[in-house]
C-alpha cells in the first residue's frame, strides 16, 4: 500500500532524488487530499525549479477530506447495494410473474384431463407431466432469485438502505411456503410419471384389442363366406346324388321286370314244349316203358329264341 492510501496517516515527509519522482508523489496525494506544508527554509527547493540537491518535501493530509471520503465511500456503497437490491427484486418479481403464469397452466391441464376423450387420454397427461415440470423449474427459479434478492436487500440494510427491511422480512416469509410447495411438486411427479407410463400401456392396449377385432371381423366374414360356399357346394352334391340314386332305382327296376320277364318266357316255353312233346306223351300213356319217361325233353333252339323275343315284347 502506497503511503498517500495509508487512512492512518496524517503526515508524510518524501525525499526525492529528482523533480518527475516528486511529481508523481505530488500528483497522486493530492488527488487523496494530500497537501504540502510550508517550509521556512530559505534553502528549500522551489516547485518548478530544477532542484540542485535532493528535494525533500512534508506532505500533510486534510483533516476534512477523510470524513468526505468516508462519506463518500458509504454513500457508493449503499448506492452500488440499493441498485442491486433493486436488480435482484426485480429479477424475483419477474420469476414469480412467469410462476403465476406456470400454475395457472398446470389448472388447466387439469382440468383438461378429466374431460379429455379416451382417444386423446395419454396425451393430455403427457401434456399435464410437461406442464408440472415446467412449474417445478419456475418455482426453483423463482426461490433462487429469492435468494438472491434476500442476499442483496440484507446488504442494503446493513449500509443504511432501511427501505428494504420490510421487503427482505415479507421475502422470508413467503420463502416458507413457497419450499413446502416445491416439496409437494416433487412429490407429485414421480405419481404423474406413473400415470403416464399406464395410460401408453392401455393406449396399447386399447390398439391391440381394436386390432384384434378387426381381425376377428374378417374371420368373421371369411367363415360366413366359407360357409355359404360349403352349403352350395353340398347342396349341389345332395342334387346330384339324389338324381342318380332316382336312376338307378328306376334302372335296377327295368332290370328286375326285364329278367323276371325272360325268367317267365323260358317256363311259359318249357311248359309249351313238353306239353307237345310226343316223347311226354308216350311216357304217359298207359302201358308206356320206364325207358321214354326218363328220357329228356330236347327243344329246338330257334323256338327258345322266338320265345324270348316275344316275351321281351312284352
Amino acid at each position: 500500500m502506497a503511503w498517500y492510501d495509508d487512512p492512518s496517516k496524517t503526515t508524510f515527509v518524501g525525499t526525492y532524488a529528482n523533480e518527475k519522482q516528486f511529481r508523481w508523489d505530488l500528483d497522486a496525494a493530492t488527488k487523496r487530499g494530500w497537501t504540502l506544508q510550508a517550509s521556512e527554509d530559505e534553502d528549500e527547493p522551489m516547485i518548478g525549479a530544477p532542484p540542485k540537491t535532493k528535494i525533500q518535501v512534508t506532505f500533510v493530509r486534510q483533516e476534512d477530506w477523510l470524513v468526505n471520503r468516508k462519506r463518500e465511500v458509504a454513500d457508493s456503497l449503499l448506492h452500488s447495494a440499493t441498485r442491486a437490491a433493486d436488480e435482484k427484486d426485480a429479477r424475483h418479481v419477474k420469476a414469480t410473474d412467469e410462476l403465476a403464469l406456470a400454475e395457472e397452466a398446470l389448472r388447466v391441464r387439469l382440468e383438461a384431463v378429466a374431460v379429455s376423450p379416451e382417444s386423446g387420454r395419454e396425451q393430455a397427461e403427457r401434456d399435464l407431466l410437461g406442464t408440472l415440470k415446467d412449474v417445478i423449474a419456475r418455482r426453483r427459479a423463482a426461490l433462487k432469485a429469492k435468494e438472491e434478492a434476500i442476499k442483496e436487500m440484507d446488504s442494503a440494510v446493513v449500509l443504511g438502505a432501511a427501505e428494504f427491511a420490510r421487503s427482505v422480512a415479507m421475502l422470508k416469509q413467503s420463502r416458507e411456503s413457497e419450499l413446502a410447495r416445491l416439496e409437494t411438486e416433487l412429490a407429485l411427479l414421480p405419481s404423474q410419471e406413473l400415470v403416464v407410463k399406464a395410460a401408453k400401456e392401455w393406449r396399447e392396449a386399447g390398439d391391440r384389442r381394436m386390432a384384434a377385432e378387426e381381425q376377428l371381423r374378417r374371420r368373421t366374414a371369411e367363415h360366413d363366406a366359407k360357409t355359404e360356399a360349403l352349403a352350395g357346394r353340398a347342396a349341389q352334391r345332395d342334387e346330384l346324388a339324389r338324381r342318380s340314386s332316382q336312376g338307378g332305382r328306376s334302372l335296377s327296376r327295368r332290370r328286375r321286370s326285364r329278367d323276371e320277364a325272360q325268367a317267365q318266357g323260358s317256363s311259359d316255353l318249357i311248359s309249351i314244349s313238353t306239353a307237345r312233346s310226343p316223347l311226354a306223351s308216350r311216357s304217359n300213356a298207359p302201358g308206356s316203358s320206364s325207358h321214354w319217361s326218363a328220357m329228356p325233353m330236347i327243344v329246338p333252339w330257334w323256338r327258345v329264341a322266338a320265345a324270348a323275343a316275344s316275351m321281351s315284347q312284352r
